[in-house]
């Protein structure tokens, strides 16, 4: 808990940085923008700021998954965020709801909240049903248990 909520704390003071400054930001990295470029770019780091929570969340979650040998579900997660939920969600915005560039901006956003929300859940349920206590008789297995090994216990071994 301690590792998230650290996360968590670093994740909303970049984000709230980026959302306060995100001029400066982007004429930090690209001195000579052109006004429309600028606008965009004030607007994408903005939006995205709102959203830093979120992808801490994912990577802190999907390093639990990854830890427990349950690679799949980072895979399975990312594809439905980006497939499932992006790339639908920008076409609607941009398009169907006709905000251009910035609902593709918001479609990023949201899409990751969508992904931390589901892999949070996902988790939960996943530690309530073993997933954890699974993993560690795993892991013992594979140590051979203590005393195992062939070795002989020297500092050469």
């Amino acid at each position: 808990i301690g590792v998230v909520a650290g996360a968590l704390v670093i994740d909303v003071a970049v984000g709230a940085v980026q959302f306060a400054f995100p001029r400066s930001i982007a004429l930090l990295f690209v001195p000579d923008i052109s006004a429309d470029g600028l606008e965009l770019a004030v607007a994408y780091l903005q939006i995205l700021a709102v959203g830093y929570w979120a992808l801490g969340a994912i990577k802190t979650v999907e390093a639990g998954f990854n830890g427990a040998s349950r690679t799949k579900v980072s895979m399975v997660a990312t594809m439905l965020q980006y497939w499932a939920v992006r790339i639908p969600l920008a076409a609607g915005l941009a398009f169907a709801v006709d905000l251009g560039a910035v609902g593709v901006f918001w479609a990023v956003t949201l899409s990751n909240v969508v992904a931390a929300l589901g892999l949070c859940a996902y988790f939960v349920y996943s530690t309530r049903t073993g997933m954890l206590e699974r993993a560690a008789e795993r892991a013992g297995e594979g140590s051979g248990g203590a005393g195992s090994g062939s070795g002989s216990g020297s500092p050469a071994d």
